[in-house]
């Protein structure tokens, strides 16, 4: 049954998304990011396939924003206290920028503007 619910959750999402785009695209709001949810009731594991999957949600055209700052999801993955999660929120975002995310929304901006930066050198050594 688990991988039936894994087979469906990325279509499952997308439409999801599908749905909301064409209501925001109705009421003329403009400048949209498609905000792929982490957490939001989620298992561990779906937000896993949705971080790993993020490629899938850029057909609809928009930026594909991340919020994943000190989610549960990392001390299930690593057990921590929310304010020790900085390192696998970092882990978290940076993957989520090779997978296809443009905007990242996240707490300690500090932090997170010098692992963008090394990160960027990193993707664009020739």
């Amino acid at each position: 049954m688990l991988q039936k619910v894994n087979n469906l959750l990325i279509p499952a999402s997308s439409s999801f998304l599908l749905q909301y785009i064409h209501a925001r695209a109705i009421t003329a709001i403009t400048g949209a990011a498609v905000i792929v949810g982490i957490g939001f009731g989620k298992t561990l594991e779906h937000n896993l396939l949705l971080l790993k999957n993020l490629e899938h949600f850029k057909h609809f055209g928009y930026e594909l924003l991340i919020g994943a700052s000190r989610k549960s999801m990392i001390n299930m993955i690593t057990p921590s206290e929310i304010e020790n999660r900085l390192p696998g929120t970092l882990a978290i975002h940076l993957e989520s920028l090779r997978y296809g995310a443009s905007i990242i929304r996240c707490h300690d901006v500090k932090e997170h503007f010098q692992a963008i930066k090394v990160f960027e050198a990193i993707e664009n050594i020739n």
